[in-house]
């Protein structure tokens, strides 16, 4: 059987939490783990990894990361990262092993600086806006399936900001995506207050003014709950930009029907650059997304819908 259907063939959709016009769907598996990991602010708060430029002149696309300690690191996609030269966002998920350096694949959300700040780079607290992170992940899937690189399209994410940027009133003297999460503090604060992980909860499927916007599953509770609060900062900028009305009609259905999509689509398969591959890389119309296998399961998932790679 297909790994990403054994993966979701048992999760089971929740009960959702709404705040205005998001809402977020607890998602539930039989097929969770006690995760034997760390996540990235748990590695940076006890001094176990550090990320940093690939060189003194650097190198847009890639950073380095070195883990330190004697356990694996989780990095996530969309995950971002202040300092150094410019501001990036990770373009797929990563199992860093224990005690070792590698370079992963990064997108900049920072377009007009190219100056150090720090030698080594600190966490947002937040994963990129999902608008963006849907597209980027599309566009990362393409470019790995025709020359087998990591990257993704470095102008569209540019230019994905800046329109952004635009709709929102944000003027940044580098274009950082950052100015929008500092200027929208307040309002996003308020969504970050209106949720919070439930027990056994092990994924999220959001909505925005009633649509499918994607989904993040984890093979424990312990990272849901880590990473629920960067995921609500990602939805939550797009709830603040795309003001409307959240319908529950039909919602569920329309989570369990997207669930079972992901389960149909294409996947292909690919080492990825830490431990273990990146098993699913899969695109169908309006959908597109990935997953990390490590050790015999799929550590971390995320799906998206997608109607238009156009900025």
């Amino acid at each position: 059987m297909n790994t990403l259907v054994e993966s979701l063939d048992e999760v089971h959709v929740g009960k959702p939490q709404t705040f205005q016009n998001l809402s977020m769907y607890p998602l539930f598996s039989n097929h969770t783990v006690k995760a034997n990991y760390w996540l990235l602010d748990e590695a940076l708060q006890k001094d176990y990894i550090e990320i940093q430029e690939t060189s003194e002149s650097g190198s847009v696309p890639e950073l380095k990361v070195l883990n330190k300690c004697g356990r694996k690191i989780l990095l996530l996609d969309g995950e971002e990262l202040l300092g150094a030269k410019q501001n990036r966002i990770l373009n797929l998920s990563v199992m860093v092993p224990a005690k070792t350096e590698i370079t992963i694949p990064v997108s900049c959300v920072e377009s007009g600086r190219w100056s150090r700040q720090s030698r080594n780079f600190r966490s947002a607290g937040r994963i990129h806006f999902a608008e963006s992170r849907a597209r980027n992940a599309r566009r990362v899937n393409t470019t790995m399936r025709s020359s087998g690189s990591k990257c993704g399209d470095q102008s569209a994410v540019w230019r994905e900001i800046a329109m952004k940027s635009e709709r929102m009133h944000v003027f940044s003297n580098t274009n950082a995506s950052d100015a929008m999460y500092s200027k929208h503090e307040t309002k996003l604060n308020e969504f970050l207050g209106a949720f919070q992980a439930v027990p056994k909860q092990a994924g999220a499927a959001f909505t925005l003014n009633g649509e499918i916007s994607g989904i993040d599953l984890f093979d424990s509770s312990k990272a849901l709950k880590g990473y629920l609060p960067k995921l609500l900062q990602s939805h939550a900028l797009d709830a603040v930009d795309f003001q409307g009305e959240d319908s529950q009609k039909e919602a569920v259905k329309n989570v369990e029907e997207f669930l079972n999509d992901i389960g149909k689509a294409h996947v292909d398969c690919y080492p990825s650059v830490g431990k273990g591959n990146d098993y699913h890389r899969f695109d169908e119309k309006q959908l597109s997304g990935g997953a990390l296998w490590v050790d015999g399961h799929v550590v971390h998932l995320s799906a998206f819908r997608v109607a238009d790679l156009e900025a």
